[in-house]
């Protein structure tokens, strides 16, 4: 089971926001009946047992209090496993904290599993396409109108993905709020 383990942070959105996104992921992420909107902290393809990537996120992120992202941007990003092309909301701003706990969580027991050849960028993602140009052409769209989504994360996920089914292992809740309200 350890070689589809994830740890995500799902965040919290305002109401026309989660709606606005499960539109756009409706109609273009096959992935919208199996996860919600989320940044992928921890990849798979560790050897890490499931009790022992419970026992490092929460060594790693006991302090951690919950924190804002805000999300302004939509990009194309490129797949190193699947080659396929991802349309993702990118945080421009308040996404420091995000980098932080994947670098905590990539110390220790999983520092060899951090693909250095792939520098991490947090995203979220709402649209996956076998063309570059059917990506491309939604990230126009969606630039047309201006994005400004705030989320919140309160919590950490891990997870197991098996046959199309996310299975969620353990809620991690983080600290007390701080940082834009």
């Amino acid at each position: 089971m350890a070689d589809k383990l994830f740890v995500l942070a799902i965040p919290d959105f305002a109401p026309g926001d989660r709606d606005w996104m499960a539109g756009v992921r409706a109609r273009f992420d096959p992935a919208v009946s199996i996860v919600a909107p989320h940044f992928t902290l921890v990849f798979p393809g560790h050897s890490v047992s499931t009790d022992t990537l419970v026992s490092h996120v929460l060594e790693n992120v006991g302090y951690q209090s919950q924190f804002r992202v805000r999300l302004t941007a939509v990009e194309v990003l490129d797949s190193s496993h699947d080659g396929a092309n991802y349309v993702s909301l990118i945080p421009t701003d308040d996404f420091n904290e995000i980098l932080r706990l994947h670098d905590r969580l990539y110390s220790g027991l999983l520092e060899q599993y951090l693909r250095k050849d792939l520098p991490y960028k947090p995203h979220l993602t709402i649209g996956r396409f076998e063309m570059r140009a059917d990506a491309a052409r939604l990230v126009e769209e969606l630039s047309n109108n201006e994005i400004d989504i705030m989320a919140k994360v309160t919590e950490l996920t891990v997870a197991h993905l098996s046959a199309g089914e996310l299975t969620v292992i353990t809620r991690i809740p983080l600290g007390s709020p701080r940082g834009n309200g």
